[in-house]
């Protein structure tokens, strides 16, 4: 079976060659080729009439796709209204394989945050400069106003007298790699949704269903 993913983000298709695999694991499904990632230039080009309509047919028709996993993020709005519109918007031009959009809630570093007690302390790959031991995040994640910016003064925290900063073709990866698949569900209701949106995607396409969810 092919997912191909469409995300809006520099940093999200790396990371999402990570992310999901394992969040498919741990839902109990194997033998899913979800390295196809589809990246627009940024959330305006999804927004815009005929967008996203334009991407769902290039997975379709020039990749393969048995089902579509779309993740924009919500920003300001809420994930609980923005999700099903855009659903809606994508029912209308009746798909024909299973699609599920997921909004994280402002952005998909807000799921970083959720799990930065397995984050913070951890050798990062490549030039990542890292979160020290014992920085946490202890509120809400998804009331978090710019989890790019919390990163940011966590990174400058974490390495005094130097000038670094998030970067999000850099450290969205290597920060994924460490993610708490479990953690990151307990407390994110968006990263939730991206379970749910998974399995929804896994079972429609094995039945042959062609749905929008939500809507």
């Amino acid at each position: 079976m092919k997912l191909v993913s469409i995300v809006e983000g520099v940093g999200e298709p790396e990371a999402m060659r990570i992310l999901l695999p394992r969040v498919l694991a741990h839902l109990g499904f194997s033998s899913i080729d979800t390295n196809q990632i589809l990246k627009a230039s940024g959330r305006g080009e999804l927004t815009r009439s005929g967008g996203v309509e334009k991407y769902i047919k290039l997975a379709i028709l020039e990749h393969n796709a048995d089902c579509i996993l779309i993740l924009i993020d919500a920003d300001d709005d809420c994930p609980g209204s923005k999700a099903p519109a855009f659903g809606r918007r994508i029912h209308r031009a009746n798909p024909t394989v299973p699609i599920a959009v997921v909004c994280p809630k402002r952005m998909y570093e807000a799921w970083l945050l959720a799990s930065m007690d397995d984050i913070a302390g951890k050798q990062l790959q490549g030039n990542s400069p890292g979160i020290r031991r014992g920085i946490r995040y202890s509120g809400n994640p998804e009331e978090e106003r710019d989890p790019k910016k919390w990163l940011d003064d966590a990174i400058r925290r974490s390495h005094p007298g130097k000038k670094k900063k998030y970067r999000a073709t850099r450290d969205m990866k290597s920060m994924t790699e460490h993610l708490s698949v479990t953690r990151t569900m307990s407390r994110s209701r968006s990263f939730k949704r991206l379970l749910a949106g998974l399995e929804s995607l896994v079972k429609d396409a094995t039945r042959g269903i062609s749905r929008v969810t939500p809507v």
